[in-house]
């Protein structure tokens, strides 16, 4: 996104001989670009306005920045009609950011009225031309059906090009495919390689599926201290299943030392997600069946 940053209607900020008529597009915009680099609300306020002003004359940068603010509140009240109308602007313009920004409130209906086949039309220009939040919501679009016809072939191919592109949601989307072998050759090697590359840059689900990795020995040699590496790194951000078989691998001390009051205390939390198994062993502990732990995917 642009760097971004409202002012009351009436109630000029601008800094002087920001509003003359000389002053181009270009110039307001660069000036609004050092006061929201400032972060203060004030200088928000500014910023927001100069941007305001470059759009006037046609700046689509500062269209699409005035939108992202306007959208989120920043600078002023939160205004997704007007913010829409910008991102519009700034998109018929050729700015590859508004064109990905279209989409994104014309797929949800933000400020806009709901318009799928229109939202896919513009993250396909905008995937087109490089970006990669537009190619994985055109891979979802495909995917899902939803303003074009249901594609799985080519949802892949974008969630794969958004990927390359460092879109760590569709890292992950790309490992399920090889993991799956449904619509390309299965290929767990690759799928190790994607989850782990979706892990290093974040991304919680990632982090899960390269755990079971490791368990399983899928795509690389079987590890079961990087599992619960990996486990545990996405159990402390909330992944259900994560915790479950974290807490199982305390339970049972494998790549772990043991640790029962541990392993209950993530098997509750995993419970607490509606995690069903994790239910099953924490009754099974207190009536100590000892039934079959299920420690697959």
């Amino acid at each position: 996104m642009h760097n971004h940053s409202h002012s009351k209607p009436g109630e000029s900020r601008l800094p002087r001989g920001a509003t003359s008529r000389r002053a181009s597009g270009a110039s307001l915009y660069a000036q609004a670009e050092r006061f929201s680099r400032a972060g203060g609300e004030r200088d928000r306020r500014v910023a927001l306005e100069l941007y305001l002003a470059a759009a006037k004359l046609g700046h689509a940068a500062a269209a699409c920045n005035a939108g992202c603010m306007l959208s989120a509140g920043k600078g002023a009240r939160k205004d997704t009609k007007k913010a829409a109308e910008l991102f519009r602007f700034a998109a018929r313009r050729g700015d590859l950011e508004a064109q990905y920004w279209l989409g994104f409130v014309l797929r949800n209906g933000l400020g806009i009225r709901r318009n799928l086949a229109e939202a896919a039309i513009w993250f396909s220009k905008a995937s087109r031309r490089g970006d990669r939040d537009a190619q994985h919501e055109l891979g979802w679009a495909y995917l899902r059906g939803l303003g074009v016809n249901r594609n799985k072939r080519k949802a892949f191919h974008w969630f794969r090009e958004a990927a390359i592109n460092g879109q760590t949601t569709s890292m992950r989307n790309v490992g399920v495919t090889y993991l799956q072998g449904e619509i390309v050759n299965r290929s767990l090697p690759k799928a190790f390689f994607w989850f782990r590359e979706g892990a290093r840059c974040g991304d919680v689900c990632s982090m899960y599926e390269l755990g079971v990795c490791y368990a399983l020995g899928e795509g690389t040699k079987l590890n079961m201290r990087r599992a619960v590496h990996w486990y545990s790194k996405a159990a402390s951000r909330g992944h259900p299943r994560a915790q479950y078989n974290f807490g199982l691998r305390l339970l049972l001390g494998k790549g772990i030392r043991r640790n029962f009051n541990a392993a209950v205390a993530w098997l509750r939390k995993a419970r607490s997600q509606g995690h069903k198994q994790a239910a099953k062993v924490l009754i099974n502990l207190r009536s100590k069946k000892g039934r079959k732990l299920d420690m697959g995917r």
